[in-house]
């Protein structure tokens, strides 16, 4: 099953109504990837399907999409690995405008997973790598807070998306340094 045949499966009748669209289970996916600890698939797998079983035609259908999956997860440590990390990201049909929210929602799932060792890098220096993704998932309340117009919180949404690369590539390299160095608080 190709992504595009995931993608078409997780928006069908068969999918759970809460189950991830492709975007999110990106994110997702990276969140888990780059995350502080090693999560098996029994453990986010039901995630994904967002606490319902899946309707499959036939066992063919369920080993491919489930094959699916595991193949974006096995390219996207590829990609870590190889430092050319590329996010799955939504494009709006209408004006071609990315769409990286969905992604972040996304991420932001796999940090529930283990909140507790998440919050080991938000209290020190490479917390900072987080607003990125933070300031995607709540676009909406930043315009508010900060008072933003909507070409400057567009400007901000832009410029967050672009640098979603080098922001998870950062992440993943900050959980795999020595634990001493994860240690410095931010002042």
């Amino acid at each position: 099953m190709s992504l595009d045949e995931l993608d078409a499966y997780l928006s069908s009748e068969d999918a759970p109504p809460e189950c991830m669209m492709l975007s999110d289970l990106d994110g997702f996916l990276t969140g888990i990837i780059v995350g502080p600890d090693f999560i098996a698939p029994s453990e986010w797998l039901p995630e994904i399907w967002g606490g319902e079983a899946p309707r499959f035609g036939d066992g063919k259908q369920v080993e491919a999409a489930f094959g699916a999956i595991m193949d974006r997860y096995n390219e996207i440590v590829r990609q870590i690995g190889d430092d050319t990390f590329q996010p799955i990201l939504l494009r709006s049909a209408k004006t071609g405008t990315v769409i990286a929210t969905d992604w972040a929602y996304g991420f932001a799932q796999a940090i529930t997973l283990r909140p507790r060792r998440w919050t080991k890098m938000v209290k020190s220096e490479a917390g900072l790598l987080l607003i990125p993704i933070m300031v995607l998932c709540e676009a909406d309340e930043i315009l508010d807070e900060l008072g933003l117009s909507c070409e400057e919180l567009s400007q901000t949404m832009e410029e967050a998306i672009e640098i979603l690369p080098a922001t998870v590539m950062g992440i993943a390299h900050y959980w795999r340094m020595p634990a001493a160095q994860q240690k410095k608080p931010r002042h």
